[in-house]
Formats: C-alpha cells, structure tokens, sequence
C-alpha cells in the first residue's frame, strides 16, 4: 500500500485518485491509521461509500537514506525498530506451531537487541533542539487521520519516540507495560511540526510502513499532507 500511495504522489495530477484497501490479514501497519477492525466487513463498508475520506499522511524529504521524497501512512522506524518490525512480519507468515513461533521470536528479537549499536540522533524541532548519543531506536508516528471529505488537515502532529540503548530487562518490561515505567532520560517523546529535522548520523537499517528503505545515514525534514483513501 505505501508503495501504491508513493507512486501516486510521484506523479502531479489535476486530481489525487483515491485509494481503497481491503485487508487480507488484519495484523497490518495500515489498519489502527485506517481504522479497520474487521476485515469482514470492509466490502459492505466500501459499497456505502460515496465520496473519499481524506486522511493525514507523513512525508520525509531529504538522505532517506539517499536524496528523496517518501510518504507514510503509520510510520517510519530506523534502528532496532527495523529489527522488530521485520520479526512481527514474519511471525505472521510462519506456519510454525504457536509455542515454537514464539520461542523463535524471542530469541530473533533477544538477538537482535545485543547486535544493535547504538547511534546519535540529533532532533531540530522547533520547540527543542535534541542530541541523543546512545539511541538505538527511532520510530516516527503518524497520530491522528482526517475523517473529513474537504482535505483540510486537523492540527495535529508526527510524533518521534527515541528509545536509549538499555539493560534487557529495562527493555522487556518497557514493551510489556507500553513504555510507561521508562524514565524519562531513556525514552524521548517528541511531537513534530511541519519543517523539523532530523539526523541519524550512523549507518543504520530503516523501514516505512513495514517495507525496508534500506541501509544507511539519515537527514531528512518532516512534513504532513492529506490524501484521498475509500475507506
């Protein structure tokens, strides 16, 4: 779906062609941005729907890794957020038995938290300037869609969530209680306006909307845009 949403905005047209979507698996980045909870009923939804829903989407222009525009519908992750979003997609796909998924998920993630290093993240927002020398996860949050049909964008924001490198044990119980008992010198809440910056200044793996951008330094400004989607 990002790709589709990406080669859309690629190309300038008198009129943006909306875009519909019909969820094969619901354990997708696309259905909390979108709002779908049942995927069986998303055609009977989609026959009632007489004009697009217009909803907020993030744009990063600038090295991502390389010099380019990309836009997303739920979020952009660099680090070991690429780790663990590569791990959940194929968690999904495994046909394993349930316990031994598990058990093989664990060790994947347990692995990858001990081969990730830590980098520096630099935020320019124009709120606060941020240097974050020990990071080793950074995850951009697209917070909130339109449910309007005029394309006028609600003030909201993206938010940054940057995580320091950190004991395991600090980690596990971070993800299991949602980040709530993380002190705040280990975890960065930022929200983002139109024209911030940001800058990764090591090599480090990215994704966008769950598909790899690949490897290498990011600086990149951050920006918010409305598109037309039939949901």
């Amino acid at each position: 779906m990002n790709a589709v949403l990406n080669g859309l905005l690629s190309v300038e047209r008198q009129h943006q062609l909306p875009i519909s979507y019909i969820p094969l698996d619901l354990h997708t980045n696309f259905t909390p941005a979108l709002h779908l909870k049942d995927k069986t009923n998303v055609l009977p939804q989609l026959q009632q729907i007489h004009h697009p829903k217009f909803l907020n989407i993030g744009k990063i222009c600038g090295d991502i890794p390389k010099q380019q525009t990309k836009y997303f519908i739920s979020s952009v992750g660099i680090g070991f957020d690429t780790a663990l979003t590569e791990y959940k997609k194929n968690s999904i796909k495994n046909t394993s038995p349930f316990k031994l998924n598990v058990l093989k998920n664990h060790f994947l993630t347990t692995k990858a938290f001990f081969n990730q290093k830590s980098f520096p993240v630099t935020i320019n927002a124009c709120s606060e300037y941020l240097q974050l020398p020990n990071s080793f996860l950074l995850t951009l949050k697209n917070k909130a869609t339109a449910t309007s049909t005029t394309g006028n964008l609600p003030e909201t924001s993206i938010e940054i969530i940057v995580l320091r490198k950190m004991k395991m044990m600090q980690f596990v119980t971070g993800i299991i209680f949602n980040h709530k008992y993380l002190k705040s010198n280990i975890i960065h809440h930022v929200n983002l306006s139109p024209g911030d910056a940001i800058h990764v200044h090591d090599i480090q793996p990215g994704h966008i909307d769950g598909g790899l951008l690949g490897n290498g330094s990011f600086s990149f400004n951050v920006d918010q845009q409305s598109y037309p989607f039939w949901i």
